[in-house]
């Protein structure tokens, strides 16, 4: 006797088709809610993205400005060493 659990004959072949795609989490909850519900947690959503895209921006540019700031610095004393070691071997010569 044949049941629904157990497997197919040999004669029969398994579908092909893939299932649909399961819903994510976020889709379950728009879909389970009203747009009245959903849109403020939406809105907040788009607050938080925002407020985490200027504090990377602000972070790359006080990176930027300190990395110039360093580069400046290096480049000066490195001019300094140099200078310092060609007067140095002009003398010691």
């Amino acid at each position: 006797m044949a049941t629904d659990v157990e497997s197919p004959s040999p004669q029969e072949k398994p579908s092909t088709q893939r299932p649909p795609p399961a819903e994510t989490y976020l889709t379950s909850i728009i879909k389970s809610k009203p747009v009245e519900e959903t849109a403020p947690w939406i809105d907040n959503a788009m607050q938080q993205a925002l407020i985490y895209q200027k504090n990377i921006q602000d972070s790359l540019d006080t990176a930027i400005e300190a990395s110039k700031s360093r580069f400046s610095e290096i480049t000066s004393t490195s001019q300094a060493h140099f200078s310092q070691t060609i007067v140095s071997s002009l003398f010691h010569s």
